[in-house]
């Protein structure tokens, strides 16, 4: 269970650091369409994680 656990905080900085990379192109770009994806993706992993630590609360 520890290994697993590793590996999804590892997944989830590499994850991070991907909205970051993505937010820095679409800045500097100026594309809207760019930020937009990098909100997209920042409110799915955020909904994730809310949703894993609410499932983990009731077992």
């Amino acid at each position: 269970m520890k290994k697993i656990e590793l590996t999804k905080k590892q997944a989830l900085l590499v994850g991070v650091v991907a909205i970051l990379v993505i937010f820095g192109t679409g800045i500097a770009a100026k594309s809207w369409f760019v930020i937009m994806v990098g909100v997209a993706l920042l409110v799915y992993i955020a909904a994730y994680a809310i949703y894993g630590a609410v499932k983990r609360r009731k077992k």
